[in-house]
């Protein structure tokens, strides 16, 4: 494209390079004055013999007709023949030879004004070529200019590319680093995690001796009641301390039992976490849950007997089959070991009213006992007794009769929970550990607030009860969860028990709750659909 508009170019330049030395020819007089010259000098022909490479003409010739006034023999007087080089301005003027007649040679002055004139045309046709020079000098500049130009963008580009790869590099170097920091760090925190599970059952071990010491210690340093007959309605403590205030107090002692089975539900769902690809994970119940009976051998081990275990059957057989989604296998969970938990300490410590710890053969006979002495109606008699009675039996209970109750209950509540979860024992040998010794602390707990309610407090007969079956009466028990299974329905049947509560006798027989115990009842079936048979 820039070649044809340089080509246009010059084609113009030597068209008015033409058209003035054509009208430097045209139309000057002879010597007699006129112009009737005009004609003889007029070029007849604008003859381009020859144009280089780029377009420039490299030779004109302009010749001239004889006037109908010369004679036939004249010729033409003189032609002027232009050569042209590429670049230059140089013209030649050369002599055509011919017959002219004496009378038709041109004048002198004519003769030196045609030169002047051809001399000015070669000035311009210079000056012309001057400026297409510096014209094609100005394209070369630019052209020049347009390639440096794309020398430099294209050695951008390959600084770029080379950038770029460089980038490239780096990143796959960066990424292969990154994941070996991962895997060290994950190796590392597996073998924190380890140190600090150990750790943390060195301080529960450490804690619970600790507590053992503490309450070993208060009890040797606390001096007798007074066991005077005429002062026996004098109390050591008060009913907010047994409730809420003292250590152990009831309220403690529920939220004991509530931590103790979160931390043990938390653990076995971060247990599964971490094994949730463990081949060692079993894809199958190992036993049959399914068939429940009153004397399954959970129910059993879990302390749940006879008419007590019928209401949670139903429960039972839910977390067998699963067939609930799996945001209620928890609440379940939750529900099941709360009932075994509340209802093992309230049979082991807080069924009779005076022994602490009930054993076969011994604590039925206190009880008998009990019963005589209150038939005979004497208030004051029967709750000394109590006291001096209760106080002796305390004494007689070795640590280690409650410690393998713990020990069992743990094994029970593992048992359920692998094969609930599908997880061989030896994977749940930690939650086991911790879960018993939790136990151990709980059930000192519940020995010691069973010796204070019979012991420490005279002037009314205090027990802690549990509202395990019937349909729910807000007048002996609390639903825990008031709202579910779209709320109360006449005839909802308590199912388990949730938390223990507080009782009070007077003297004259009246009978109020300090502490409403806590159920759940058949409403948690119907939220999670699992129907009764």
């Amino acid at each position: 494209m820039e070649v044809s508009r340089e080509g246009a170019k010059k084609s113009t330049i030597f068209s008015s390079i033409g058209r003035t030395i054509k009208s430097r020819f045209k139309g000057h007089p002879n010597e007699d004055g006129d112009s009737s010259t005009e004609k003889a000098f007029e070029p007849e022909k604008l003859d381009v013999t020859a144009i280089d490479r780029q377009g420039i003409c490299s030779r004109n010739i302009w010749t001239f007709p004889a006037t109908e006034s010369h004679s036939p023999t004249s010729t033409i007087p003189e032609a002027f023949e232009t050569n042209f080089s590429p670049g230059t301005a140089c013209t030649t003027y050369t002599s055509v030879p011919g017959p002219l007649s004496d009378t038709h040679t041109p004048p002198d002055n004519v003769i030196r004004k045609y030169s002047n004139e051809l001399v000015q045309a070669r000035e311009e046709i210079g000056r012309l070529q001057g400026i297409l020079a510096l014209e094609a000098k100005a394209g070369s500049s630019a052209k020049h200019d347009m390639e440096r130009r794309h020398m430099e963008l294209l050695t951008v580009l390959r600084d770029l590319e080379a950038r770029l790869r460089t980038a490239e590099r780096r990143s796959r170097r960066d990424t292969d680093e990154i994941k070996r920091l991962t895997a060290k760090m994950d190796e590392e925190r597996s073998t924190t995690r380890a140190a600090y599970q150990e750790q943390m059952e060195k301080v529960q071990d450490l804690l619970g001796q600790r507590k053992n010491l503490k309450a070993q210690v208060e009890r040797l340093t606390k001096p007798e009641p007074s066991l005077d007959v005429f002062d026996n309605s004098v109390d050591q403590v008060s009913e907010s301390y047994i409730k809420s205030h003292g250590q152990p107090s009831l309220d403690g002692l529920n939220y004991a039992i509530d931590n103790l089975i979160q931390n043990a539900l938390t653990d076995v769902e971060h247990f599964m976490r971490l094994h949730q690809q463990d081949e060692t994970v079993e894809n199958s119940m190992d036993c049959d849950l399914f068939g429940v009976h009153q004397n399954h051998p959970l129910l059993v081990g879990l302390g749940i007997r006879g008419s007590e275990s019928v209401p949670l059957i139903p429960l039972l057989v839910a977390l067998a089959s699963q067939e609930f989604a799996d945001d209620y296998l928890g609440l379940l969970l939750d529900a099941f070991l709360h009932h075994a938990i509340c209802c093992e300490l309230h049979a082991l410590f807080f069924s009779g009213r005076v022994a602490t710890f009930r054993r076969p053969g011994r604590a039925d006979l206190l009880e008998d006992l009990f019963d005589r002495i209150v038939s005979n109606g004497d208030w004051n008699a029967s709750q000394r007794w109590r006291a001096l009675a209760a106080s002796a039996h305390s004494q007689i209970v070795h640590f280690s009769e409650y410690e393998g109750h713990a020990a069992a209950l743990a094994r029970d509540i593992v048992a359920l929970l692998r094969r609930t979860y599908r997880v061989p024992a030896a994977k749940l040998d930690t939650v086991y550990r911790i879960l018993s010794q939790g136990l151990v602390a709980v059930y000192q707990d519940a020995h010691e607030l069973s010796l204070i309610t019979k012991r420490d407090l005279l002037s009314a007969r205090i027990s802690v009860t549990v509202y395990s079956a019937g349909v729910l009466d807000d007048g002996r028990g609390e639903d825990i969860w008031p709202d579910m299974g779209n709320g109360f329905v006449a005839g909802d049947r308590v199912i388990g028990v949730y938390s223990l509560g507080l009782e009070k006798v007077a003297k004259d027989g009246g009978t109020s709750h300090l502490a409403l115990p806590k159920s759940f009842t058949t409403a948690l079936l119907r939220e999670v659909g699992v129907h009764m048979a």
